[in-house]
């Protein structure tokens, strides 16, 4: 990563107090006080909007096409007779919904330990 020079980072921080701070304030989110800025339960409703992706994980919405289209081949070689015509065509239905439902739990407890304020410190993002 690039050093980052001093008139750049200015160049951030003052949007990020005359733009970025103003703007939460006045929608709820924050309150802001000589500095210190804290989060009002409104911000709640903004971990809809969040996808925190760690360094060793895909997004999800990519897990999910990709999970999509193997189920699709799936059904694509069971149609084809690909597999033994001794396994039954519901065992493919089953096996595609139980690959959903347990991606989807997970998916569900991931969310749950991401969210802000869940922990000591935010969860690191690393771009």
């Amino acid at each position: 990563m690039a050093d980052v020079e001093s008139g750049e980072r200015h160049r951030v921080y003052t949007s990020i107090q005359q733009n970025h701070i103003p703007r939460l304030e006045r929608a709820g989110i924050i309150t802001h006080d000589r500095g210190d800025l804290e989060l009002t339960s409104e911000a709640d409703r903004l971990d809809l909007y969040m996808d925190v992706v760690p360094d060793d994980s895909i997004p999800w919405g990519e897990y999910y096409l990709g999970l999509s289209a193997f189920s699709l081949g799936l059904v694509a070689a069971a149609w084809v007779g690909v597999f033994p015509a001794s396994i039954p065509t519901l065992m493919w239905a089953a096996l595609i919904g139980l690959l959903f439902a347990g991606s989807s739990a997970y998916h569900v407890y991931e969310s749950s330990q991401q969210l802000l304020g869940n922990s000591e410190k935010p969860p690191e993002f690393n771009a």
